[in-house]
C-alpha cells in the first residue's frame, strides 16, 4: 500500500484498518520509531488491526494471552473514542474478570494466571464472545470513519 487515499479505497472497513497498520508500521521501521512515538491516528489503526487480528483469531482468550493483551486497557479507550461502546464495555468485562491491572500489563504473568485460572475463566470469556460476534456494533466501520479525520497522522514527511 502506497498511500493513505489507497489504503480507504479498500472494499471493506477492515481491509482498510489494515492497509493503515501496513502503512503505519512501514513509517515505524523505516523511521526506528515506538509505538509511543506514533501519532494519534497511527495508534487508534494499530490497536484496532491488534484488536481485529487477536479477535478473529480466538476471540477474548487468544487477545488476553497473547502480547496484545498488554494493550487492551488502550484498546478499550480507543473504542470509546471511536464511539464501540459495546465493545468497549465488552472489553471493559474482559479486564475485569482479571485479580489486578498488574497483571494485565505483562504478558507473561498474564498467560501464567489464564491457564491457572480454568475453566470458568474460558467459559466467561466465551460468553464475552459470544456476546461481541452478536451484536451489530460495526468496530471496524466506526473506525475508518474517525480515522478520516486524522488521515494526515498518516503522511510521512
Amino acid at each position: 500500500m502506497d498511500t493513505v487515499e489507497e489504503a480507504f479505497k479498500q472494499t471493506d472497513s477492515y481491509g482498510v484498518i489494515l492497509a493503515l497498520a501496513d502503512l503505519v508500521r512501514e513509517t515505524a521501521v523505516a523511521h526506528q520509531l515506538y509505538f509511543n512515538d506514533l501519532k494519534h491516528g497511527q495508534q487508534v489503526a494499530l490497536q484496532l488491526e491488534m484488536f481485529g487480528t487477536e479477535m478473529g483469531d480466538g476471540g477474548f482468550y487468544k487477545l488476553l494471552t497473547e502480547p496484545t493483551g498488554d494493550y487492551v486497557p488502550q484498546i478499550m479507550q480507543t473504542c470509546k473514542m471511536i464511539s464501540a461502546i459495546k465493545t468497549a464495555l465488552l472489553l471493559q468485562k474482559a479486564i475485569a474478570l482479571f485479580p489486578n491491572i498488574n497483571i494485565l500489563r505483562h504478558t507473561e504473568a498474564r498467560q501464567n494466571w489464564v491457564e491457572s485460572s480454568g475453566q470458568e475463566l474460558r467459559d466467561d470469556l466465551a460468553a464475552l464472545d459470544e456476546e461481541y460476534f452478536a451484536q451489530e456494533e460495526e468496530v471496524f466501520d466506526l473506525g475508518v470513519a474517525y480515522l478520516k479525520g486524522y488521515k494526515r497522522d498518516f503522511r510521512v514527511k
